[in-house]
């Protein structure tokens, strides 16, 4: 069974996102601090695949902005730069990778993970 963009209630992504926001806030020790997954982007490369009117270039500006205030880390803007270029790149291609194997799907989230990675440690 397949999910489409109306049987997923907006409440359930937005509790998504805050877990995602949460997930990445936490603090871990040192040793484990540099197998962090990307929440936010997992979170909002999932939601751009299956629902791309709901969750798009907009909000991932939005998320990342407020992952710039809550991390506090990198310069402002540097987090909603970062999605959005990943989150554009996605949704370009987002017909082509619905078409596949969603295990071959996992390539393409890995170079979004590297160039977001990328775009915040340049």
């Amino acid at each position: 069974m397949t999910l489409t963009a109306r049987q997923i209630p907006s409440s359930l992504i937005v509790l998504m996102f805050g877990l995602a926001l949460l997930l990445t806030l936490v603090p871990l020790s040192e040793p484990y601090s540099w197998f962090r997954p990307l929440w936010i982007g997992v979170c909002l490369w999932f939601f751009g695949l299956l629902t791309p009117q709901r969750v798009g270039l907009g909000a991932a500006a939005v998320v990342g902005l407020i992952l710039d205030a809550l991390a506090q880390e990198v310069p402002l803007g540097s987090h909603a730069l970062a999605l959005v270029l990943c989150q554009s790149i996605l949704l370009r291609y987002r017909e082509a990778q619905r078409q596949i194997d969603p295990f071959l799907q996992i390539p393409l989230i890995a170079g979004l993970s590297s160039l977001y990675t990328t775009i915040l440690i340049s």
